[in-house]
């Protein structure tokens, strides 16, 4: 029986004149070739074009520049990462707020201009002045080297494809040389560092942005920024689902994989992320061409729409409920939680709100005679209960019914 969940759910955005939408790199060259002579009402006009290609880090650089030089074929390449701070300046820049911890870090308040150095940025400028004909700019965070320019394209990258670029060992954190190391600390620096900077950064040019450069997939596409601004818009006034993703687990199980006809091969499903903007994508199907754009720049572009006045009061631009489905049929044990408290999140690592959880039981195996651990034991003291975990540690085995209540699902 063919599952009914839809994986690719997709906002579908009316194409006409201004929101429309091309496939492939021959497509996308001809696209902003056409738009800098004048084409598709554009306001631009040669002999001079300046092209500013801006990236959300983890675009694979060189392979996308590659392939825009040969589709444009433009008359002079810059390249904005030229004025960057070296890795052994930035790491120093973050240190303070990264720590030593693997996971936990405080959260940055730098922005993008912080990772430049302002002298090399004013050599680029000079360079993007001198140069004549179809000049391409290109790079991370590219508009702090051309804050002025004919046609403004923003590569923008899905937080979940980034997370597994820094698996596959090919990705680093922007401006390091780390790719390979420990995933989560990766992903760590991403998180409370890199991102916060980049999408303070993207938030300010939503209206500025004429074209979306898609390269999460295969085959690259664009839409214009119009298709990419009424897309959210839409989404904004009606319920929409965003594109989840899945992965394994140490409890994964395998009811998800075979529910929603997922990967056979795959070991097992722990989670599924059905709706947690920071890191799911959203989905826009213009004039049948379907483009991926990370969920949050919804968040972002249409916080009162989408939240409601004193949701946003209280959170600001973020999201701050987060949907998953958990999987331990015939799998392993969820893990053991303790969430800090809103003044200790605030204090000890810059964020926000803590996370509350509420669960609803989809299916269980009785057969299993399957539990809910939830609260410790009358008698359990704070200080046996974490020497207990301390020891686990070490051992790999943690007896949760000695301290643990547990209650029948």
């Amino acid at each position: 029986m063919k599952s009914s969940y839809d994986k690719f759910p997709a906002i579908t955005v009316p194409a006409d004149g201004e929101c429309r939408a091309v496939a492939g790199w021959e497509a996308i060259g001809k696209e902003l070739r056409a738009r800098c002579s004048g084409g598709h009402a554009g306001r631009v006009t040669l002999p001079r074009c300046v092209i500013c290609v801006d990236l959300y880090h983890g675009v694979w650089e060189d392979e996308v520049l590659a392939a825009l030089k040969a589709a444009l074929r433009p008359d002079a390449v810059i390249e904005t990462r030229e004025a960057n701070k070296t890795h052994d300046e930035v790491r120093a820049m973050l240190a303070a707020d990264q720590g030593d911890d693997r996971v936990f870090a405080v959260m940055s308040h730098r922005r993008v201009e912080d990772y430049f150095d302002p002298a090399k940025v004013e050599a680029v400028k000079a360079k993007i002045a001198a140069a004549r004909g179809v000049v391409l700019v290109y790079g991370v965070a590219a508009a702090v080297c051309c804050p002025e320019c004919d046609i403004y394209v923003y590569a923008d990258m899905a937080r979940w494809e980034i997370q597994q670029r820094f698996r596959s060992g090919r990705l680093s954190n922007w401006l390091d040389d780390n790719a390979g190391e420990d995933a989560l600390r990766l992903y760590k620096r991403g998180f409370f560092a890199d991102w916060r900077a980049l999408d303070r950064h993207k938030r300010a040019r939503y209206d500025r942005m004429d074209y979306i450069l898609d390269t999460n997939g295969a085959e690259p596409k664009m839409m214009t920024g119009a298709a990419f601004r009424r897309g959210l818009e839409i989404a904004a006034s009606r319920p929409f689902r965003v594109m989840p993703y899945f992965d394994p687990g140490v409890w994964g199980g395998q009811w998800m994989k075979e529910k929603f006809d997922l990967d056979p091969s795959k070991k097992n499903y722990a989670w599924s992320f059905d709706c947690v903007p920071e890191e799911n994508s959203l989905l826009m199907d213009v004039g049948g061409i379907v483009l991926e754009t990370p969920a949050i720049n919804l968040v972002f572009r249409h916080p009162h729409e989408l939240l409601g006045e004193k949701v946003h009061a209280r959170f600001g631009a973020e999201f701050p409920i987060r949907f998953d489905m958990l999987d331990t049929m015939r799998g392993g044990n969820l893990s053991l939680q303790c969430h800090p408290l809103t003044e200790y999140i605030q204090d000890a690592f810059g964020m926000h709100y803590t996370q509350d959880e509420s669960y609803y039981l989809l299916d269980a195996d009785a057969s299993a005679s399957p539990v809910v651990y939830l609260g410790k034991k009358t008698g359990v003291t704070r200080e046996e209960f974490a020497d207990a975990l301390r020891a686990s540690e070490k051992t790999g085995s943690f007896d949760a019914l000695r301290y643990v209540n547990a209650f029948p699902a």
